[in-house]
């Protein structure tokens, strides 16, 4: 007879026959919820998350909103307007997320850059794929909700079809920030400390770029500077078309070629910073 301490270790369905034992094991599985469907339970932490992303998303406009009503309380259609602008600009700074940065400054700064190398994958395109499901997920999880919240204002002042047209801009403008913040997570070889230039980057282009203020209420001397720049085409130009602002094809075209144009250079400077960067890892002491 086997002792107490030596029939404890025995598996619980040791006795029973292969098919039982499934059963039982399956039984037990289908009462525990899987780890998705616990993601979604209240007070999760996804949930806590993805609610309080909202909510600071919808306080930022709603700060935004009453700021642009106060100052133009004696024009109230233009009022409408910036606030349609606004709602548009978080959005769009939804799409132009910075994720990508934060996963190739990790590989960089654990040493795991020169893993990634040996997958078969590219670098560079494991992690957009990577960072574009994230930004689906910050889509789904924040801009939907957002645009629900402020339905009445989206669809009084914005036209399904010309936001449509507007995608094209959106398009190019997400693949130059993503060069963008994949050039600055590069450099990361360089300067290990990395986040302030990506800061810098990041608040200065949003400003130049028309997120925070349309560039129409810049002063001139400083919107002439702006407007020969490629950045108005990543905020200010694609919601001034869904807004109906911007008419005509030459126009359109014009800023659609210069955003193409720039996001081409943008990929090449990150390709020659890619390769450099790889000319001066060192793996194993070699």
């Amino acid at each position: 007879p086997s002792s107490p301490v030596e029939s404890s270790k025995i598996p619980p369905c040791i006795d029973k026959l292969p098919l039982e034992c499934n059963e039982s094991s399956s039984e037990s599985i289908t009462k525990s919820p899987p780890n998705m469907v616990r993601s979604f339970e209240p007070f999760s932490p996804f949930v806590l998350t993805v609610s309080c992303s909202v909510v600071s998303s919808a306080i930022s406009i709603l700060v935004q909103m009453a700021l642009w009503k106060y100052l133009y309380r004696d024009n109230w259609a233009r009022a409408e307007y910036m606030t349609a602008y606004v709602i548009l600009s978080v959005i769009l700074g939804i799409i132009y997320s910075n994720t990508i940065y934060y996963t190739i400054t990790e590989k960089i700064a654990n040493g795991n850059f020169a893993l990634e190398l040996l997958k078969p994958v590219d670098f560079l395109v494991l992690h957009y794929m990577r960072s574009l499901g994230n930004i689906c997920g910050q889509i789904s999880f924040r801009a939907v909700p957002i645009s629900i919240l402020f339905w009445p204002i989206i669809s009084k002042n914005i036209n399904i079809i010309l936001a449509i047209k507007a995608l094209p801009f959106i398009v190019a403008g997400h693949i130059f920030c993503t060069a963008l913040f994949m050039w600055c997570g590069l450099i990361s070889f360089v300067i290990v400390e990395s986040w302030a230039i990506r800061r810098l980057t990041d608040n200065t282009i949003s400003f130049l770029a028309g997120a925070v203020i349309p560039i129409a209420v810049f002063p001139d001397s400083l919107e002439k500077i702006v407007r020969a720049l490629p950045f108005q085409y990543l905020y200010d130009y694609p919601i001034r078309i869904i807004l109906g602002e911007l008419t005509g094809y030459e126009i359109y075209m014009k800023g659609l070629i210069s955003i193409v144009h720039g996001f081409l250079v943008m990929w090449v400077v990150v390709f020659v910073t890619f390769r450099l960067a790889i000319r001066n890892c060192t793996i194993q002491g070699g």
